[in-house]
This record gives C-alpha cells, structure tokens and sequence, in this order.
C-alpha cells in the first residue's frame, strides 16, 4: 500500500512534465509566426521641389479603407492583416499535438489597396496627371512627393470705383496640343470690394488675365432683372 502512493505521485509528475513540454513548444510557434500575420508598407511624403518631408500630411486609400497623418518628418506607415488559410484536409482529420506543431501555418495575400493618395492644403499631387500612387502586392517602401501650389493675387484699379462694382477676371493657362499652343480657361473670380482677386491650386505654367469689361449703366434706372445693352 505505502509503496503505490509514490509510484502514483511519479506518474501523476511525469503527465504534468509531458504536457507542459507540448505546450511551450506551440507558444513559441505562434511568436515566431507573429510577422507573418501582418504586412507592413512605410512611406513618406515630401515636397517635390525641396525634397523635405511634409508633416501633418493626410494619407489615404481611395476607398478610404486606410487613413494615416505622417509625422514630423512626413513618414506614415500601414499595417495590412494577413488572413490564415484554413488547415488542409489530411490535417483536419488527426488530433495529434506533434503534427500540429509541425504543421507550417499559411497566409493568404493580404487585402492591401492598389494605390494611395496624399494630400494637404498648400499642395497638390506630383504624379505626371494621376491623383494616386500604385502599390504593387509585394512593394515595403512608398515616397508621394506634392508639388506646393502657385498662387496668382492682384488688383483692379479703377479710380472712380466706390466698390460696388467688381469685376470679373478670368484666367487662362497656356497647353501645347499636337504641336500647337492653345490657351484653356482655368476659372473665373470676381474681384472683391477692394479690388483684390485670387487664383489658388495652380500647377507650374505660363497664365494669362483677362478682365471682362462692365457694360454702362445708370444706377437709377438700371433694372438688374431687364435686358442689358452694351
């Protein structure tokens, strides 16, 4: 009777010292296979004339998916989740530990966006047209340069002027098309009561300005709602 007790006591410790050689092996397993799990894209933004890097830029996906503001010195990073493949037939049907540790786990391509945007106020997108960046399946490192925005502000002069009568000002942008030069219209603004007028979100070019003279008018008979003669 006494010389049963420690025999079980023995059994009993070589079943906790079986189990627990199984499991630590599986706990370092899912460690090691942690940065499998997860696909990772670094980047940043910078100024396409300076080359430094632009802060407080916001990144995004076009299905607005993914979203990251860069830091300081304009970097931005992603994270992109993998998703585990389910175990193969022949696995599924043994219960046994050892093929479990054995068994390589595998990870489908993860569901990363095709292409990312950038944009901040004072900058537009440098991409030869395009407004995003592509992204290739396998692709860890991204720079999105912005070009920094022109800006065309001026005066209308017209002394007799009280500010009730702005002008309108129109401009126009200079293309070369199949060898011709052609000028397209960018927009119109109209002048402010001071005169002052602005045009932002400009690209690098060659502009021109035209105003669109008023036509005369007496401000005591003239009915806004009535034919206008030049």
């Amino acid at each position: 009777m006494f010389g049963l007790q420690p025999l079980g006591a023995l059994a009993l410790g070589t079943a906790f010292l079986c189990c627990f050689g199984t499991i630590y092996p599986l706990c370092a397993q899912t460690t090691g296979t942690f940065e499998q799990e997860s696909d990772t894209l670094r980047g940043t933004v910078v100024n396409s004339l300076t080359h430094e890097p632009i802060g407080r830029a916001l990144v995004y996906s076009p299905d607005n998916r993914y979203a990251a503001m860069t830091d300081s010195q304009g970097r931005f990073e992603f994270k992109f989740a993998r998703a585990e493949r389910a175990p193969t037939g022949g696995f599924a049907a043994t219960s046994n530990l050892s093929s479990l540790q054995s068994y390589p786990r595998q990870y489908d391509a993860t569901n990363r966006p095709f292409m990312l945007m950038a944009r901040k106020t004072g900058f537009l997108p440098d991409n030869d047209g395009q407004q995003g960046f592509p992204l290739s399946a396998t692709q860890q490192e991204l720079t999105i340069p912005l070009v920094p925005e022109a800006l065309i502000i001026g005066h209308i002069l017209r002394p007799e002027s009280d500010g009730s009568n702005r002008i309108q000002v129109e401009l126009f942008r200079r293309q070369v098309r199949e060898g011709r030069e052609h000028w397209d219209s960018v927009g119109t603004v109209m002048s402010r009561s001071d005169g002052e007028f602005r045009f932002a979100e400009l690209p690098a070019g060659s502009y021109k300005l035209v105003t669109h003279e008023l036509l005369d008018r007496d401000p005591l008979t003239f009915n806004p709602r009535g034919q206008v003669f030049g």
